[in-house]
């Protein structure tokens, strides 16, 4: 997890929730030397 934000979503029952941000690269990284 590399952010938050905060009351990003307002939920219908537990109100303004946080959303997490998520990194992952989408393609294969060549090996590190």
């Amino acid at each position: 997890i590399v952010g938050r934000l905060p009351a990003a979503f307002s939920h219908p029952t537990r109100g303004d929730v946080d959303a997490l941000v998520m990194y992952r690269p989408l393609v294969p990284q060549p090996p590190q030397p």
